[in-house]
C-alpha cells in the first residue's frame, strides 16, 4: 500500500476507535485495489469505488467515480453528517460533485499549497487546473484543513471571497503500535545514514550525496554510508549522480523492503534522513509523515524546515540549512555521535510519538474541530 492509503486507513481506525460516531471511509480509485488492499479494507469494513468498465478515457473515469460516491452518500442524511475530503484537484468534475451537496458540510484536508506544488513545468495540466477552479471550489468547501499553519494560510486566502473559511492545523500522525521500536546501534567510527521513501525531487538526496562526495574527497575519509530504501522513478537520477560521484560503495539503493527485512535497516542505521527539499515545493514548514514513523521507531533523524510537531529544542532532530547546498557530512557524523551515546533515544523518542503523534491523538482534535463546525452551523 502507498503511504496515502496507509494514512487514510489509519486516520479512519483512529477514527472508529474513538466511539460515539460512525464513520465510513470510501477510496476513490481508478482501477479495482490489490489483494493487500482489499484485504485491509474487508478487514476494517471499508470500501473501495472504481469504474469497472475499463474502456473509459481518463476523464470518464474521474466523472464516474465521482457520480458512483454521490450514490454512496445518498443513504446519509446531509443534515447530521460531514464529508471530509482529502483534497484531490480543482477540475469541472470536483466543482459540480461539491455543488450538488450543497446540504452537507464539507471538509477538505490539504497536504500541500497546490498551485505551487504542481508546477506550469512539473505538472502544466494540474497547474492550470488549479489556476482555473481552485478558487471556485474552495468556495463551495466549509472548511479547511492543514497538515501546516502555512498550508492552512494559503486555503484560507484563495477563499476569502466569500468571508474566511473556518480552518483548523492538523500535523500528520501515525500508527505507533504499526511499526516496532528499534535496537539502536553502538556507537563505531563508521556511521550508517538511512533514507526510506520514494525519493522524489522534494527529498533532495542529491544534497547528501554531494555533500558526502565533499566530505570523503576533502578528509579522505570512508566512514560514512548511505542507505537508500524505497522506489521511484527518480531513483535512477540519483543513481547516476552517485556512479558520477564515484560514490558506489557508499550510497547504496535497496528497492521497497517491508516488515523485518526493513526493520533492520532501522536497528542498523544510526540516524535517518527527512525531507531536505521542501523548499522545492514553495514550502517552509512541513508534517511529513516520514519523519513520524522515524520518531515512533526511534530512529533521531535530519530535516531541512520546520515541524510543528517537533520543537525547536527536540534532542533527536537535527535542521540543515533549507537550501539546495550539499549537506555538511561532518555535521551529521557528529549528530549520530552525540544521540547514539544517548543508549535510551529509542524508547524516549517512542514515547513522544505515543504521547504526541498517534493518530488516536490528532483525530481527538479532529472531531472536536468537526463538532466545532457542526454547532455553528446549527446556530445559523
Amino acid at each position: 500500500m502507498s503511504g496515502v492509503e496507509k494514512k487514510l486507513i489509519s486516520q479512519f481506525k483512529a477514527l472508529k476507535s474513538l466511539g460515539g460516531i460512525q464513520t465510513e471511509l470510501l477510496l476513490l480509485m481508478n482501477s479495482k485495489p490489490d489483494d493487500e488492499l482489499q484485504s485491509e479494507l474487508d478487514l476494517i469494513g471499508a470500501k473501495a469505488l472504481w469504474p469497472e468498465n475499463t474502456g473509459l478515457s481518463r476523464l470518464e473515469k474521474r466523472e464516474m467515480k465521482f457520480c458512483m460516491l454521490i450514490d454512496q452518500l445518498k443513504q446519509f442524511d446531509p443534515l447530521d453528517s460531514v464529508l471530509y475530503i482529502r483534497y484531490p484537484i480543482s477540475d469541472p468534475f470536483f466543482l459540480r460533485f461539491l455543488r450538488s451537496l450543497e446540504d452537507w458540510t464539507i471538509i477538505t484536508e490539504h497536504q500541500d499549497k497546490e498551485r505551487y506544488s504542481a508546477s506550469l513545468f512539473s505538472s502544466p495540466i494540474r497547474y492550470l487546473s488549479e489556476i482555473v477552479y481552485g478558487k471556485r471550489v474552495r468556495r463551495n468547501v466549509n472548511a479547511f484543513v492543514g497538515v501546516t499553519q502555512e498550508i492552512l494560510d494559503y486555503e484560507r486566502e484563495l477563499s476569502k471571497r466569500n468571508g474566511q473559511r473556518e480552518g483548523f492545523v492538523n500535523g500528520n500522525g501515525i500508527d505507533v503500535e504499526s511499526v516496532p521500536v528499534r535496537l539502536a546501534p553502538t556507537v563505531v567510527e563508521k556511521k550508517e545514514f538511512l533514507f526510506v521513501g520514494s525519493a522524489y525531487r522534494p527529498h533532495a538526496l542529491d544534497r547528501i550525496i554531494v555533500g558526502l562526495s565533499k566530505y570523503t574527497r576533502q578528509l579522505r575519509r570512508k566512514n560514512v554510508e548511505l542507505h537508500v530504501v524505497g522506489e521511484s522513478e527518480y531513483i535512477k537520477h540519483y543513481k547516476i549522480l552517485v556512479a558520477k560521484r564515484g560514490l558506489q560503495d557508499a550510497v547504496l539503493f535497496y528497492g521497497k523492503k517491508s516488515g523485518k527485512d526493513l526493520d533492520c535497516f532501522f536497528d542498523k542505521a544510526h540516524i535517518a534522513i527527512g525531507s531536505l527539499g521542501i523548499h522545492r515545493k514553495g514550502l517552509s514548514e512541513t508534517s511529513e509523515l516520514k519523519a513520524r514513523e522515524y520518531c515512533a521507531r526511534g530512529i533521531p533523524f535530519i530535516c531541512s524546515v520546520p515541524d510543528a510537531d517537533f520543537p525547536a529544542d527536540f534532542p533527536y532532530v537535527l535542521r540543515v540549512p533549507s537550501n539546495d547546498d550539499p549537506v555538511d557530512i561532518e555535521q551529521l557524523v557528529s549528530f549520530a555521535e552525540r544521540v547514539c551515546s544517548e543508549k535510551a533515544h529509542p524508547q524516549l523518542m517512542r514515547e513522544y510519538a505515543m504521547n504526541n503523534l498517534d493518530w488516536s491523538i490528532k483525530m481527538k482534535k479532529l472531531v472536536d474541530f468537526i463538532n466545532e463546525i457542526l454547532e455553528s452551523k446549527v446556530r445559523r
